[in-house]
């Protein structure tokens, strides 16, 4: 019973990684443009990364489909659900961060010149987590890590106890189909756009041939 929980969870988990990911390599330059307002000087104070948004943008999409797949496979299930924690953890910390920001409200700011100043900060009002396809605010979002984690946690610790090993033929077979229609049931209900679908059924196949 416990090990058909923790594959329904590697599916939802997966699958909601893999439509997330794609969304925003679709929109990769867009969603470079959102972490720059997260690294503005008055947002969270980071803007000697600005320069480097692009590159950190499309390392962080790749990475979220990548470690979908990855959980689906079952492959390095350690790692893969560690990342796959530290990641959520963080934008669960950042929107919720995000979400108490007050446009109206006033901080003291320190410019790149090193001089502090007292200004209105800038809030983020979309997280970006589905790039401009679906625009959640700061708290929608919050929530919606809060509920992944139910899904994330017990995997990561069913991973660090050893129970979770790449994928038998039969798993394959299995976690494929039902990857596959969780996948389709994201994408059409929340995009109306099925490549997520075929992008799944091929990443997958080359998985499975690949561990043979």
């Amino acid at each position: 019973m416990v090990k058909i929980i923790m594959t329904f969870c590697r599916i939802i988990v997966g699958s909601l990684f893999i439509v997330s990911g794609l969304i925003k390599v679709n929109d990769a330059i867009g969603f470079s443009y959102k972490l720059e307002e997260y690294f503005g000087e008055r947002a969270l104070g980071f803007p000697g990364l600005i320069e480097y948004a692009l590159p950190i943008s499309v390392f962080i999409v790749i990475g979220e489909v990548l470690l979908g797949v990855a959980v689906l496979l079952g492959a390095w299930p350690k790692l893969t659900t560690t990342l796959i924690l530290a990641m959520t953890v963080f934008f669960t910390w950042l929107t919720f961060y995000t979400s108490h920001c007050e446009p109206t409200s006033l901080a003291i700011f320190e410019s790149a010149e090193g001089k502090y100043y007292i200004e209105s900060p800038d809030c983020v009002l979309t997280c970006g987590c589905f790039g401009d396809a679906i625009k959640l605010k700061p708290i929608e979002s919050f929530y919606k890590d809060v509920v992944l984690l139910i899904f994330i946690i017990p995997i990561f610790f069913y991973a660090w106890a050893g129970k979770i090993k790449l994928n038998t033929l039969k798993e394959d077979m299995i976690i494929g189909i039902a990857s596959l229609i969780t996948v389709a049931g994201f994408s059409y209900t929340m995009l109306d756009w099925m490549f997520p679908v075929l992008f799944t059924l091929i990443s997958f196949g080359v998985g499975v041939l690949i561990k043979k």
